[in-house]
């Protein structure tokens, strides 16, 4: 008996362990997503074999234990990329077309791995996630801030001096970052990833630390939670991602109209609304986003096409011509589109046709859904999006409307689901916080 019972504990210890390393990989996972290291994908693999090797995962797992908004996302990332696959039958680049799906695999990955951990009881605190990913992001930004500030020492006559504006003009340091002739904002601070992405990640930590204030215990917590929202938005301001400031705006504006009406206070409408007025106003006063208005202005006043043209690609790094180009490859293949391996080919194609110098994706996912996979992968795509808002402003959990909106306004401009930094955290903080709001639900309805 005493035997038998020490081989049950060593089992247990056993499992625990496994556990631990699963978890740990996990963790290590979340935070070197910022630095886009390959070893992420190392520490997220050894997550997901510790999962199936898992005993409590096969006696827990059941689908009465799912939750419906979990269940339609885990089911539509799942659909989105078996869609993927299908549309390699009517695609000539199969290797192209089955290089993509592989990538792919991370948008139902992500997901169902999450779930499956949680069945598992590998992940218990789903909160220590964010607060992972959160500590890589500020950790990864220190390095960026001594790297950029490098990069801006200027040796001169008089010693070596702080220049952020290295080109041929002087400009104020708002001027300098909001035209992007600087040499310490933009691209020279994003040092591991694209700006565009980088941002994102500091939006997604502004969204989950706002949500968190009410629920941290001591002034001192809240001063550093304060303080973190305060340098996130610093930092998004710097990195000047055109999509990011237009997500902060708008999840901005949807926040002061959310939160009045929810708790029906006039008065934070109005207050709230001039603040936004303000704060819009500067931010596009000095940003991209003011050269892009302007340029914009002035092509539709001028009564040169020429001139229209030249200006309108220059605004938006040429969309308007990518945009425009994708549409006539859409009306010749408008339900099933060109299938996921040809989509960059049948593009530059269609540039060559209309004699474009350049070679662009589409630089908008929803585009490029319908490119590449038709009217189903479309649908598919607005239904994984769509979920995560629905079920967000249902269970009334405000980090969840918030991303899913910045993800919708992110996907307007560059192509997330088909990157790998994008790939690589958009999936998994979807249904994080999809798993957060479930687990908020809960302790109200307790």
């Amino acid at each position: 008996m005493g035997k038998r019972k020490s081989q049950i504990i060593v089992k247990i210890e056993e499992m625990e362990i496994i556990k631990r390393i699963s978890l740990i990989s996990l963790l290590l996972f979340l935070f070197l997503v910022p630095f886009n290291l390959t070893i992420a994908n190392i520490g997220f693999l050894v997550f997901v074999l510790g999962i199936f090797v898992n005993k409590d995962l096969y006696k827990n797992l059941s689908l009465k234990t799912i939750s419906n908004p979990v269940k339609y996302f885990i089911i539509i990332s799942i659909g989105y990329w078996l869609w993927s696959f299908v549309s390699l039958l009517w695609s000539d680049g199969f290797d192209r077309g089955l290089q993509l799906c592989g990538r792919y695999v991370m948008l139902m990955a992500f997901p169902l791995s999450f779930y499956l951990a949680k069945v598992g009881v590998i992940i218990r605190n789903t909160k220590i996630l964010a607060w992972i990913f959160l500590a890589g992001v500020v950790v990864s930004s220190f390095f960026c801030l001594i790297i950029s500030f490098n990069n801006s020492l200027i040796e001169t006559e008089n010693g070596i001096i702080f220049k952020a504006d290295t080109y041929y003009r002087d400009l104020d340091i708002l001027e300098s970052i909001s035209s992007g002739y600087n040499n310490f904002a933009y691209e020279s601070l994003s040092h591991f990833i694209h700006p565009s992405y980088y941002s994102f990640y500091f939006l997604f930590s502004i969204l989950f630390l706002i949500t968190e204030l009410k629920s941290i215990n001591g002034k001192k917590y809240k001063f550093l939670s304060i303080m973190g929202i305060i340098y996130s938005s610093f930092f998004i301001y710097l990195l000047q991602s055109r999509g990011n400031i237009i997500a902060s705006i708008a999840v901005t504006l949807f926040f002061i109209v959310y939160y009045a009406l929810i708790n029906k206070k006039l008065n934070f409408l109005i207050i709230g609304f001039i603040f936004f007025i303000s704060l819009t106003y500067f931010i596009i006063e000095n940003s991209r986003l003011s050269w892009i208005i302007d340029n914009s202005i002035t092509a539709l006043k001028s009564d040169n096409k020429q001139e229209v043209t030249e200006r309108l690609e220059n605004t938006v790094n040429s969309r308007f011509i990518i945009w425009h180009n994708a549409f006539q490859v859409i009306k010749e293949n408008p339900i099933l589109g060109v299938g996921i391996g040809d989509t960059d080919t049948e593009l530059e194609k269609q540039y060559q046709k209309n004699n474009v110098a350049f070679e662009f994706g589409t630089h908008n996912q929803y585009i490029y859904a319908q490119l590449s996979m038709g009217v189903i992968g479309l649908l598919l795509l607005l239904a994984m999006l769509f979920t995560p808002l629905y079920f967000g402003i249902k269970n009334r959990y405000f980090p969840l409307i918030g991303f899913a909106i910045a993800v919708m306004v992110n996907l307007m401009f560059e192509n997330m689901l088909t990157r790998n930094a994008g790939l690589m955290f958009i999936p998994w903080a979807t249904m994080l916080l999809l798993m957060m709001s479930e687990e908020k639900k809960n302790e109200l309805a307790k």
